[in-house]
Parts: structure tokens; sequence; C-alpha cells
């Protein structure tokens, strides 16, 4: 997880250690017009994004909703040109984001995903795409896609602020350099391997 989270963050980090998303395609002037947006996603991923949810309204002032891919296909969502579609998913195959994301396409809005896999049919079926990079997922209980997600969430709401100048460029150094902290505080986490295994034991009887 530290290894993942700092190879995603330094990948979109300038020289000027200003963030610059990389391959975003969406232009400056869609955000700065953007008056929603909608984060759909399944199972761990949905928890991510009730934390993106929390970091793009308070960083960049957009009304955010989140939703379960599995409700939002089957309801009638009050969308428009407007509204964004933020769909996360780590293999990028979840059927009900994808169901989710070609009926908002067919209204017109714009779908960016946040995924892991290259090439995947989400990443086809978007306008843009930012990469989590985290490698391949091994146990069902989602671990380095999830922290990925979070990050890149974080990464997405510091870029969005600054391009809709709800964030000054002093503090966006500030909660990057924050953000560069973490891998070495997730390192420390698992470097006391004593205790992790003392506690579990604890909660496992």
């Amino acid at each position: 997880q530290p290894r993942v989270l700092r190879t995603l963050m330094e990948k979109h980090l300038g020289p000027d250690d200003q963030l610059a998303i990389k391959d975003l395609a969406l232009s400056p002037e869609y955000f700065r017009k953007l008056n929603r947006i909608m984060i759909v996603a399944c199972g761990t991923a949905n928890h991510a994004g009730m934390y993106g949810k929390l970091l793009l309204e308070n960083l960049t002032s957009i009304a955010v909703e989140t939703d379960l891919g599995s409700e939002f296909r089957y309801r009638d969502p009050k969308i428009d040109p407007g509204t964004l579609i933020i769909a996360v998913s780590q293999s990028g195959e979840t059927a009900d984001t994808l169901a989710s994301v070609r009926m908002a396409r067919s209204w017109g809005c714009k779908a960016l995903s946040i995924c892991n896999v290259q090439g995947s049919t989400l990443v086809r079926d978007s306008d843009a795409v930012l990469f989590t990079e985290a490698g391949p997922e091994i146990g069902v209980a989602s671990t380095k896609a999830f922290t990925a997600q979070l990050m890149a969430f974080a990464l997405l709401a510091l870029r969005i602020g600054r391009l809709r100048g709800t964030l000054s460029a002093a503090r966006e150094r500030e909660l990057t350099a924050e953000l560069a902290r973490i891998p070495d505080f997730i390192h420390r986490v698992l470097d006391r391997q004593n205790d992790v295994r003392t506690i579990s034991q604890k909660y496992f009887e």
C-alpha cells in the first residue's frame, strides 16, 4: 500500500510539486462550469465514493451525491449534462456500475472513471479515466485498491478545487505535503507486525 500510494501521487505531481492530473481528458473549462457530481459505485468502491464526496464538496464547492450502481440504474435520477458521473471500480467490469454509466451518458453526462484495470469495459465506456495503478488485487477484501481509490479522490478534489478557484495555491501545497506523508505513516503501522498480530488475535477469539 505505501508503494502504490506513493507511485500514484508522484505520477501526478509536476516539477513544482503542484498537481496536474495527467491524461484526464476533460478540459479545465468543463470543471469550472460543472454544477453537480454523482458518484456511482458498488461494494467497497462505494465506501471510497462516500469519502470522495466529503473531499469534493469541501474543496470544490460542488454539490455531490453518491449512489449504489444497483440503485442508480433502476431509478429516475434527476441529472442533466451539467452533471459529472464519477464511476469507481477496481476491475472496471462491475455490471451495475457499467449500466449506470451508460445510462447517464445517454442523457448527455460526462463520465470519469476511477479504475485499476487498463482496457476494462468501464475505461472504454468513460470520457476520462484516473487510473489507480494498484496492480492485481488478490484478496476479496480490497486493500491497496481501496486506499488507492481514496488517494485518487484526494488528488482529483485538489485539482478541481484549484481549477475552480475554491482552493488557494498555498492550501494546495499544504494538503499535498500532508498527502505525501501518508505512505510513510502506513508503512509504520504495517511494520508493527507483533502489535497487529496481538490485536487481531484478541478480536479473532
